[in-house]
């Protein structure tokens, strides 16, 4: 999806740089078009759930923003992450560990 969709949509719009990339959580369908994003684009900040930003799906991302020093956030419910003077971000979810095994879309 990031190599075939996201990223020839952002180069046809003239867009290098993007200021955060968010996951969510780390399913494949999830972070592996993030991964192709995170290899070509220039990026300011990466935001993961504090909860699950060490789990080893996410050892590849690590990887590539490290050796970009790309900053990583981890964010938890009820935190603000502010973007500009009159623009921020909220974190709604995951309340706690609500993350059970391997099924992240719950």
């Amino acid at each position: 999806m990031g190599a075939k969709t996201v990223l020839p949509y952002l180069h046809h719009r003239g867009i290098r740089q993007l200021d955060m990339l968010i996951n969510t959580h780390p399913d494949i369908d999830h972070l592996k078009g993030l991964e192709s994003v995170a290899v070509e684009m220039e990026v300011e900040y990466l935001v993961l759930p504090e909860s699950i930003k060490d789990r080893k799906e996410y050892q590849n991302l690590m990887n590539i923003t490290n050796s970009r020093r790309v900053p990583i956030v981890p964010v938890r419910t009820g935190q603000f992450i502010k973007l500009e003077d009159s623009l921020e971000i909220k974190a709604l979810h995951p309340e706690g560990e609500v993350y059970v095994g391997n099924d992240f879309n719950q």
